[in-house]
């Protein structure tokens, strides 16, 4: 079922020149319960594709349909975002209560939620996201990862059927980088359609499809395994930087022993070396 449909869709934003657009004419569809990974450099345009598709961003040109519903029509800005959360890449910037319980209470308060429903949303989300003991904290007290967590739980409170991720990790050190893209790949096992913005390469594996963009056009789309068999020169033209898997197969090559395409993890490898004995 098609959940997004871009139709031709350009963005420019208002202070750009003329000539200069954030996204130029772009078509594609987002099945539902999809994982959708979209890199590039910066100024690529992984950021406003990401915001078109809850309308905090309305196409220039074209038309975006969440479920149906046209972006540009006002009346369906609020049942959009209802259906499509955002999280974005530096939490402080999301997070607005003084306690984790309020946080995550706040949108459905907004919203004019019976307080019984409320009530059982924000247990059920503290419970499911393991926040029991942190759920009176204040959030300024809370690390990255817990704060991530947290703007995470109070979309989820929302009901959403699609998150949008904008590089949740950036910000991130390595053990709550993989905190949160545990709670990711658990979101997408139960059903809900993921659209995940990153340049970091190894992320890219969570994903089922890959958009590479670059400047503003979509100038790659397939699986994050096909990505990893690119060159390195073709990587670097993508501004994508090769992590350390494919640096140790490239030396690996220059000494003369050949690596097959399609491995893109340690293990793959570990078990293709094994079988060279």
């Amino acid at each position: 079922m098609k959940f997004i449909r871009f139709n031709h869709v350009s963005f420019q934003y208002p202070e750009a020149l003329d000539e200069i657009f954030a996204l130029r004419d772009i078509s594609f569809d987002i099945e539902q319960g999809e994982f959708l990974a979209i890199a590039g450099a910066n100024s690529s345009g992984k950021t406003t594709l990401g915001r078109l598709c809850d309308a905090l961003l309305l196409p220039t040109e074209g038309t975006v349909l969440v479920e149906g519903l046209d972006t540009k029509k006002e009346e369906n800005v609020y049942p959009v975002r209802q259906k499509v959360g955002m999280i974005f890449q530096n939490p402080d910037n999301q997070i607005v209560s003084t306690t984790v319980e309020e946080e995550i209470a706040f949108g459905l308060e907004n919203l004019q939620v019976p307080s019984i429903e409320i009530n059982r949303r924000v247990n059920e989300i503290i419970h499911d996201m393991q926040l029991e003991e942190i759920r009176e904290r204040p959030p300024h007290l809370l690390s990255g990862g817990q704060k991530q967590l947290l703007c995470i739980a109070s979309v989820l409170a929302m009901k959403p059927a699609c998150i949008v991720f904008d590089e949740p990790t950036s910000l991130l050190d390595p053990l709550n980088r993989k905190i949160v893209l545990s709670q990711i790949k658990k979101l997408h096992k139960q059903g809900m359609t993921i659209i995940y913005i990153t340049h970091l390469m190894e992320e890219l594996l969570l994903a089922t499809r890959l958009f590479i963009l670059k400047k503003g056009n979509i100038v790659f789309e397939g699986t994050p395994r096909e990505a990893f068999n690119f060159s390195e020169e073709t990587l670097y033209n993508y501004h994508l930087y090769p992590p350390k898997l494919i640096q140790i197969i490239e030396t690996l090559k220059m000494s003369g022993i050949e690596i097959p395409k399609g491995i893109i993890n340690t293990s793959e490898l570990v078990n293709y070396l094994c079988q060279l004995k």
